[in-house]
């Protein structure tokens, strides 16, 4: 019984580390419409192109082409990097999402585990070239 109820739990465990290893490699872009009755009229569509939880992922070029010529701005929403990411792959994802359209970028909690000897040369080097930082 004892053998049984633990090759259960590791049978659950391997298909939720599955699913989630799944989860966090699929590339998939969302159209979401938001509207606001309150706005004025005058005020401008805007297209809006956000990421966020890249960590230690290459951001992929086939996803970008897709959104290519569609988005007014890129939003990272943090995560950008987590600690052992190494500097110049930051640098290749915003070069990539920079071929978009303008890069923002707002810190996560990952983002600070990151300790660069350069200290801060990412956001400098990195994203003051290719957008800005908020």
């Amino acid at each position: 019984m004892l053998i049984g109820g633990t090759v259960i739990a590791l049978l659950a465990l391997l298909a939720l580390l599955s699913y989630m290893w799944k989860e966090a490699h699929r590339n998939e872009v969302r159209h979401l419409t938001l509207s606001f009755p309150n706005f004025p009229d005058d005020c401008p569509r805007l297209a809006i192109f956000f990421i966020s939880d890249i960590h230690r992922r290459t951001v992929c070029a086939q996803m970008l082409e897709t959104v290519k010529g569609k988005a007014d701005f890129v939003l990272i929403g943090g995560d950008l990097a987590e600690k052992g990411v190494p500097a110049a792959r930051v640098r290749e994802n915003v070069r990539r999402l920079r071929s978009v359209a303008p890069v923002y970028f707002v810190w996560g909690n990952n983002d600070d585990e990151v300790d660069y000897p350069e200290n801060g040369a990412v956001e400098k080097k990195c994203l003051s070239k290719t957008g800005k930082t908020m």
